[in-house]
């Protein structure tokens, strides 16, 4: 709804931001680089977009990398001899586009924890290309890799970046993971499916056997084994089997899903979901936190779901996730097709977080730039080729799940959802017609998706990241 609203506010303005170039509207301070004294200039930074007002930055107010955050802002702030406005704006785009109006933005910078991905389309943000004197995008180990920031991009330009080399931004990027309650595996006489993922082992098949194995009835409290909402477990075995959104011929852009692959993958979930596991899987109308409460009692073994409500409590109606609940859990990949490599471990995501965007309308861009560059400086104690380790002793509990999260990082893809993926996705979990049935149905349809929302996309990257 918050998209429908934007959009239809988009249409009034639009062509107010597009027909102004960011040197029409620059702030000329470039003088004030040299001897970085801001002379107590006041910048307006959003520091996040959610709700409930309570993360600062991407971390919760009052932890540990919380306080680091606005330690740095200060640093900052007696650095440069300014001052920093860190505000909250549940709707950021909503506003941007209000202000626009009047020739003007309600901030100079943003962190957006879910990114509105109709933002690069709009007009209302200034391309990171512009600011390339203090944002070099090209260092993916601060500023995130292609695969990261596609959901980014469109007409040939790059509209944020992620600031990776701080803690837990990069493993925010993926969306999806298998989680165990590890805890409740055992208990129940079970082996950790960590074993069969070290030994070779995880396929298909033996994934589907831990799931009706993790099944059991006892009295009226059915054991599940896996917890998911069923439009990402489809998309999840569309990108696992080789399938992605779209596929560029000769004659353009053509989809990726409405192929052999694809018809593999999504035939063999609805099985997974629809017949071999029927009764041993739970299957949530929650798309955000499928069987979050149920996981945490131990009566769900394995969950797919976001790696936000996962690890990170900063989303407001799920604040205690289960890494907060449980006493232990596992990160499992989701199994690959036959034809895969058995040993590629990807994810997918849905909308990018914790992304860095200045509104094009800001009078101080530039200063801007140059002082987000600065906060986002690795922390001293916690450098890039350290964050590993951090990982092993704050949020996990076994080295195995640092690596699979960080090849699910590097090969992670936006899955293109909001774009039209999701349409075939949910009507292979809604619908009663054949998976074929299905694909010929939606052909036609998601052709246009491609041709408006997803081949523009994938052309920019082309440019963007040459």
């Amino acid at each position: 709804m918050k998209k429908i609203r934007f959009l239809f506010l988009l249409l009034l303005v639009f062509a107010f931001c597009g027909c102004q170039t960011s040197e029409q509207i620059s702030s000329g301070l470039d003088s004030a680089f040299g001897s970085q004294n801001l002379v107590g200039q006041t910048l307006t930074v959003s520091t996040n977009d959610g709700l409930s007002g309570k993360t600062y930055l991407g971390y919760n107010t009052g932890s540990y990398f919380g306080d680091m955050a606005m330690k740095r802002v200060m640093d900052v702030e007696e650095k440069f001899n300014c001052k920093l406005n860190m505000i909250n704006e549940p709707d950021l785009a909503s506003q941007l586009l209000m202000h626009s109006a009047a020739g003007s933005s309600p901030v100079d910078f943003a962190i957006m924890e879910d990114f509105d991905r109709t933002l690069p389309r709009s007009g209302l943000l200034c391309p990171i290309s512009d600011l390339s004197g203090h944002i070099d995008y090209s260092d993916s180990a601060k500023w995130g890799a292609e695969n990261l920031l596609t959901s980014l991009v469109w007409n040939g330009k790059l509209y944020g970046v992620i600031p990776v080399s701080w803690p837990e931004y990069n493993l925010t990027a993926v969306d999806f993971a298998i989680v165990s309650n590890t805890d409740a595996i055992r208990s129940s006489g079970h082996t950790d499916p960590r074993e069969y993922v070290e030994n070779g082992d995880w396929t298909r098949e033996k994934f589907a056997e831990c799931v009706n194995d993790y099944y059991s009835k006892v009295l009226t409290t059915s054991h599940y084994g896996l917890g998911v909402y069923d439009p990402h477990f489809y998309e999840m075995a569309l990108y696992s089997s080789g399938a992605c959104a779209a596929i560029e011929t000769d004659n353009g852009w053509i989809s990726g899903i409405h192929t052999a692959e694809g018809q593999e993958a999504l035939e063999w979930a609805r099985k997974f979901l629809n017949v071999t596991c029927k009764y041993s899987v739970f299957h949530s109308d929650d798309p955000a936190a499928p069987g979050v409460q149920l996981f945490n009692e131990g009566l769900i073994k394995l969950r797919l779901c976001r790696t936000t409500n996962a690890f990170f409590s900063n989303d407001p109606q799920y604040e205690k996730t289960f890494s907060y609940d449980i006493e232990n859990y596992g990160i499992i990949p989701f199994p690959t097709a036959p034809n895969m490599d058995s040993d590629y471990w990807t994810g997918i995501y849905e909308s990018a977080a914790n992304v860095l965007v200045f509104p094009v309308l800001s009078e101080s861009k530039d200063v801007a730039a140059m002082i987000a560059n600065e906060i986002f400086e690795p922390f001293e104690n916690y450098p890039t080729s350290s964050l590993d380790k951090l990982y092993l002793d704050t949020l996990f509990f076994d080295v195995r799940d640092v690596e699979l999260m960080s090849q699910f990082v590097a090969n992670c893809s936006y899955s293109f959802a909001d774009e039209g993926l999701r349409y075939v996705s949910q009507m292979c979990s809604s619908e009663n017609k054949s998976i074929a049935q299905i694909l010929e149905a939606t052909e036609d349809v998601y052709q246009t998706y491609i041709d408006e929302n997803i081949a523009p996309v994938m052309d920019s990257l082309g440019v963007v990241f040459k």
